[in-house]
């Protein structure tokens, strides 16, 4: 088991991200989603962080630059798995245009929009990506960029950022096929919430889940990396399926 070095704040990192020097803060932050997500996101931080937190900013690092094909992260509720894809991993390579055709994929596509809601949401509230990076996402969703109000409209389905990054929500029950961004097919896919004790009642549900898996795989591109996020709620499920794919293949990495 890939166990990843111990990531720390130490004192001249610490006086760099309290410093006055953007261009030593921003390119800390760009060399690894840990100093990303403490710097921009620190009100989600109310804890000291568990040890295998540290293994998932890890995995978000090697997805997004190459090192990493494949990562499932099967972890209990409240972990934070899910909020850290979105600001270590989604955010991070928005921001730094390190991916340039995202897919978010869950059972339920509210869920799928809801997660990207929150990361737009994040690009035009944040006051300090917008300070550092500008408006990545300009367009009005109910409030100004820069100002805390709540949006009338809490789900989105799509969005392009300023420096062409496409994001998209889709559910499993649509077919990957045909997803493509001017020359470009998902070179990040996340899927989450794709085990549920609804998917687990029903065979069908699961088989058509797993074939949608199936034909992100086969179609994906060399430089495609995928997330999955779960809870193994049955053994024969979707997360058992893809523990399976995680053993067979290489440049993948479970945590569990």
């Amino acid at each position: 088991e890939y166990r990843s070095p111990r990531i720390t704040i130490t004192p001249e990192i610490k006086k760099i991200l309290e410093g006055k020097d953007k261009r030593k803060w921003m390119f800390l932050c760009e060399q690894h989603p840990f100093y990303f997500a403490v710097y921009y996101f620190s009100e989600y931080f109310f804890y000291g962080f568990a040890p295998f937190h540290y293994d998932l900013f890890q995995d978000c690092k090697d997805l997004a630059e190459g090192r990493l094909d494949e990562a499932l992260w099967v972890a209990f509720r409240e972990s934070s798995k899910t909020s850290i894809a979105k600001i270590a991993l989604a955010a991070w390579v928005i921001c730094f245009a390190k991916k340039r055709y995202i897919n978010w994929d869950s059972y339920d596509k509210d869920n799928s929009e809801s997660a990207l809601y929150d990361i737009a949401t994040a690009l035009q509230t944040n006051e300090k990506i917008l300070r550092d990076f500008g408006s990545l996402y300009w367009e009005s969703r109910g409030f100004n960029p820069g100002e805390n109000k709540e949006s009338k409209i809490k789900r989105i389905s799509n969005f392009i950022t300023r420096d062409g990054v496409r994001v998209e929500a889709y559910s499993t029950q649509e077919s990957t096929r045909g997803r493509i961004h001017k020359e470009r097919r998902p070179d990040l896919y996340i899927l989450d919430d794709i085990e549920n004790f609804k998917t687990k009642e029903s065979l069908l549900i699961t088989q058509k889940i797993i074939g949608h898996i199936d034909e992100m795989r086969a179609g994906k591109s060399h430089d495609t990396a995928i997330l999955y996020l779960g809870n193994k709620i049955t053994n024969g499920g979707v997360i058992d399926y893809i523990e399976q794919i995680i053993k067979r293949s290489l440049r993948t990495r479970e945590r569990n």
